[in-house]
């Protein structure tokens, strides 16, 4: 599951998922967006907090299917 889907299942803004997650909303806002990949730690944190609902191939994909849109 894609995180933006999580927090729009969840009702969750940035700014709350963020402070849950301990990072900052931009930082957050960087992963939901596509722009970033998450370190290893801040991947397991997300995994924790969703109780495994997005996991670290779920960024992975999501990257795979940019890359592929952006090459055509």
């Amino acid at each position: 599951m894609k995180l933006v889907d999580y927090m729009e299942q969840e009702q969750l803004d940035i700014a709350s998922l963020a402070k849950r997650l301990g990072i900052t909303s931009q930082a957050l806002g960087r992963y939901v967006n596509g722009q970033r990949i998450p370190t290893f730690e801040i991947l397991w944190r997300i995994e924790m907090v969703t109780k495994g609902m997005v996991t670290a191939n779920d960024f992975h994909r999501h990257r795979r299917s940019l890359s592929s849109a952006a090459a055509e």
